[in-house]
């Protein structure tokens, strides 16, 4: 993935966010975090990683069976509109939802292993492009073990 220049740059409560004028894509190819993995179940930082986003993208309430799973996030889009302010507060409270639901619940899994349990996540870049109102961020997230990953959220056309 190649990126142009950032043409604005905005600081946020200790965090860069910027507006760009464009962002080209010179790879479709789906992008996994972390380490790589000979066999075809994930383990380690790599499950946390599945897991982080698979609640991360989940509607809350969608999940009949887990129905307080998920996020506000996917709703939140499509009415927040341009506003990066508002963007970016939807963004940190859904990054926030998903660590806490996961924190809170690996206290009573016995089946997670401490390279599968969340310490922290946080927002590392945001990047809001206003001509094609696309949005993009990344995540970083820590298991208890101290390894990192960072999740590269694929580009969000914002309607």
């Amino acid at each position: 993935m190649t990126r142009p220049v950032q043409s604005k740059t905005t600081t946020r409560t200790g965090l860069d966010y910027a507006v760009l004028n464009s962002v080209t894509l010179s790879s479709t190819e789906p992008v996994l975090v972390g380490q790589e993995s000979s066999s075809t179940k994930s383990v380690g930082i790599q499950k946390l990683a599945g897991m982080f986003v698979k609640r991360l993208l989940t509607q809350s309430g969608s999940n009949t069976i887990e129905y307080t799973e998920g996020t506000q996030f996917p709703s939140l889009l499509g009415n927040v509109g341009g506003d990066v302010d508002a963007l970016y507060v939807a963004c940190k409270n859904a990054v926030d939802t998903v660590s806490e639901q996961l924190i809170f619940e690996q206290g009573s899994t016995a089946s997670l292993t401490t390279d599968e349990q969340l310490a922290s996540a946080n927002i590392e870049n945001f990047n809001y492009d206003e001509s094609a109102s696309t949005l993009e961020f990344s995540v970083n997230i820590f298991n208890r073990e101290g390894e990192g990953a960072t999740l590269q959220l694929p580009s969000i056309v914002i309607t």
